[in-house]
């Protein structure tokens, strides 16, 4: 077996000349790529599209300070999202009708990024359903709390 010795400072302990010999030599580490985000950005955006999600925009900000993180809008296919997340039996009325909701995720947060700084926003088409316009069908009722229960699981 072999031991092999390091003798480790903390930058304080170092003499003035050696620090700035330090500085100098990382004063650009992770920092020449200004652009190090684009394959995450469009990684996560290729695997939210298998879920289901449209119009994908993953929006951050620095990560220097409380209220700095991450968040994404999209729309989301109904169908589609039903389908990757294997929901179609739970919510048959929304696999039947996936053109009476339209739902989007919007950013609300102002100027910070977080999981809390999004709202699911649907849109109800009555006329996918009820296409007599003849009032609220019994059949609409079950989709909207179907939708109800979805709105929940997302």
């Amino acid at each position: 077996m072999h031991t092999v010795s390091i003798n480790l400072s903390i930058f304080e302990e170092l003499a003035p000349a050696v620090q700035k010999k330090v500085v100098e030599r990382e004063r650009f580490i992770n920092v020449e790529d200004a652009y190090w985000y684009e394959p995450i950005i469009e990684q996560w955006t290729e695997e939210l599209e298998q879920c289901g999600f449209e119009q994908v925009k993953i929006l951050f900000s620095g990560f220097g300070s409380q209220g700095d993180g991450a968040c994404f809008e999209a729309r989301i296919n109904m169908a589609a999202y039903l389908a990757a997340h294997h929901l179609q039996a739970k919510y048959p009325l929304l696999a039947k009708y996936p053109e009476y909701t339209q739902v989007s995720l919007q950013h609300r947060g102002g100027i910070y990024y977080h999981e809390r700084s999004t709202v699911l926003v649907p849109y109800f088409n009555v006329e996918a359903v009820n296409p007599n316009g003849s009032g609220i069908s019994d059949e609409e009722t079950r989709v909207e709390q179907e939708y109800e229960a979805l709105e929940k699981h997302i």
